[in-house]
């Protein structure tokens, strides 16, 4: 998910080991309002990078990972 497009930034979650793969890792010390917006352009995010790099999806639209 590119930080130019939602302005977030996350961490690769094999960071901090291998129980952290396939995940990633964010900061969530912060406000709820801060939070919730923060979700809001993480969802976007991931919707853009679905679109450009055309994700399987099931029949309810949801990730097959």
């Amino acid at each position: 998910m590119p930080r130019n497009e939602t302005g977030l930034f996350v961490s690769d979650g094999a960071q901090y080991g291998a129980g952290g793969k396939s995940f990633l890792r964010m900061n969530l010390a912060c406000p709820r309002s801060r939070m919730e917006n923060g979700l809001a352009r993480l969802e976007r995010g991931v919707k853009l990078f679905q679109a450009q790099s055309n994700t399987p999806t099931t029949k309810s639209g949801k990730n097959q990972f």
